[in-house]
């Protein structure tokens, strides 16, 4: 079963894409995948169970990106929590593993 982003993750997603706008072209962070990912969240597109296990991978293996950066403003953090943000950023950890116990639960892990 697919679920959608809760607002949190939307308002990460939405400015990391906008302040990422304000930046050069030479300057600007994410992959396409962070884009496309940023872009569901921000929108608020159905995330799928695949892409849900991707996105608590991805979480996971960044997390220092974040916690380097903490207590710095979002304009004056670097690259790297920024694209944190675009795959929803701190507040899509729990959600990732709550979906990801439900499935389990389910039968569907």
């Amino acid at each position: 079963m697919p679920y959608k982003p809760n607002k949190a993750m939307r308002d990460n997603a939405r400015r990391a894409l906008q302040f990422r706008k304000t930046l050069p072209p030479s300057k600007r962070f994410g992959t396409p995948v962070g884009l496309a990912r940023a872009r569901d969240i921000a929108n608020n597109v159905s995330l799928s169970k695949s892409t849900i296990l991707r996105m608590r991978s991805f979480l996971a293996r960044h997390r220092s990106n974040y916690d380097r950066y903490k207590g710095v403003a979002f304009e004056s953090a670097g690259p790297g929590r920024w694209s944190y943000d675009l795959w929803g950023g701190v507040a899509a950890i729990s959600w990732t593993n709550d979906k990801i116990r439900r499935y389990k639960k389910a039968g569907e892990l």
